[in-house]
């Protein structure tokens, strides 16, 4: 499918880029684990006293990096294709490719696309970082907050905090849109700006009424929309 040149093109060309990247990392380690399989035994130390033991672990890890290179050929292989193409996987899912890619360019004019922005127009947010790809109508999210990841390694020593922008949509789609703090927070505002009756901010009642009540929450949503209000309580980040 031929897409106008400009913002959409970039957004393809970068995601195809990032899932390149992302294959040949994957073939790299598949083949360094054949290699590694095929020559367990010569250095296996416990393979002189259970051979067969170390020969199915040999096998095991030759078959498992094959399997691994051919899934891998074969998902590049399916991306080359407009109904594997990554960025179409998004539009499609969104209405006609061709048409969103479209409504895209015009809303998007005359801006470059770079990775690692959010983008936010009249009626599309859009977002490209690495191998993720999120294009999501305005009219159609209900729910977004920005989430602080806390890691720990082993459960016990801090490792630092990451964010991110999650929004929700009536369909029950969910994205995780990873940002840094100051970014997610000026996203979430202009996210809020284009579509002041969601529901922005997170709390644990909103959580309760989405996972459990998720018609009456829509319901809320429409009828703040109809109203062309602000929805009210606003949650805050966790």
């Amino acid at each position: 499918m031929s897409t106008p040149a400009g913002f959409v093109d970039g957004m393809r060309r970068r995601a195809r880029r990032a899932y390149r990247r992302s294959s040949i990392i994957q073939i790299v380690l598949a083949t360094g684990l054949v290699a590694y399989g095929f020559y367990f035994p010569s250095f296996c130390g416990d393979c002189d006293e259970h051979p067969l033991l170390g020969w199915l672990l040999a096998g095991g890890m030759v078959i498992g990096g094959i399997a691994w290179i051919v899934g891998v050929i074969r998902g590049v292989l399916k991306r080359r294709t407009p109904s594997g193409d990554p960025l179409n996987l998004q539009l499609h899912a969104c209405g006609d490719p061709a048409a969103v890619a479209s409504e895209l360019e015009q809303e998007f004019a005359g801006q470059t696309f770079r990775p690692k922005r959010v983008y936010v127009g009249g009626h599309w947010l859009c977002f490209e970082h690495k191998t993720q790809v999120t294009v999501r109508r305005i009219d159609a999210l209900v729910w977004a907050y920005v989430e602080r990841v806390r890691h720990k390694l082993n459960g016990v020593t801090p490792m630092g905090t990451t964010n991110q922008l999650i929004v929700w949509s009536r369909d029950g789609r969910g994205a995780a849109i990873p940002l840094k703090r100051k970014a997610a927070d000026e996203a979430l505002k202009t996210l809020q700006a284009a579509a002041p009756w969601i529901f922005a901010g997170y709390s644990e009642a909103l959580k309760e009424s989405w996972n459990n009540d998720r018609d009456d929450f829509i319901a809320l949503v429409d009828e703040a929309r109809r109203q062309n209000g602000r929805l009210a309580p606003q949650g805050d980040p966790h």
